[in-house]
């Protein structure tokens, strides 16, 4: 399965983790990558770090 991250429309940063508390839930935008000019959440790589990370992947 290929990785998914979120964004919210109107938002900067692209969302993997489904437990991040910045999860976009509605109004989002889906890709299975990060566009090069645009970042990922901080909060989303310490999840994924600590293997707390629920992904929608």
């Amino acid at each position: 399965m290929r990785k998914v991250y979120r964004k919210k429309y109107g938002g900067d940063v692209w969302h993997w983790c489904e437990n991040c508390s910045g999860w976009p839930k509605e109004d989002y935008t889906v890709r299975h990558y990060i566009p090069h000019n645009d970042k990922g959440c901080e909060e989303c790589q310490k999840l994924d770090e600590e293997g707390k990370c629920q992904k929608k992947w």
